[in-house]
């Protein structure tokens, strides 16, 4: 009798592990795809909105100074809200 109530309680603690470590990578998961989601952002900012906004209002050298204005406000942008908003 001893021993099935060791082993049944020896189960329950692994499906209990189990159940945490599931829920840790679910949680882990989401804060990832939290942290995906704001890179891809910031990377379109950088690399395809500011350099195309800056071109457009600044002429041909507006290229580089909006890689530049991109770059600037990503990291302005990390540093202020995204730290915070990926936890």
């Amino acid at each position: 009798m001893q021993k099935y109530l060791m082993i049944i309680c020896v189960n329950d603690i692994v499906v209990n592990k189990k159940k945490i470590i599931n829920n840790y990578n679910i949680v882990l998961s989401y804060k990832m795809d939290k942290f995906w989601s704001v890179m891809i952002f910031y990377a379109l900012l950088s690399c395809f909105i500011m350099p195309f906004l800056g071109q457009k209002f600044m002429g041909p050298g507006g290229l580089e100074k909006g890689y530049i204005m991109g770059t600037v406000i990503c990291m302005l942008l990390w540093f202020t809200f995204g730290k915070k908003y990926v936890g």
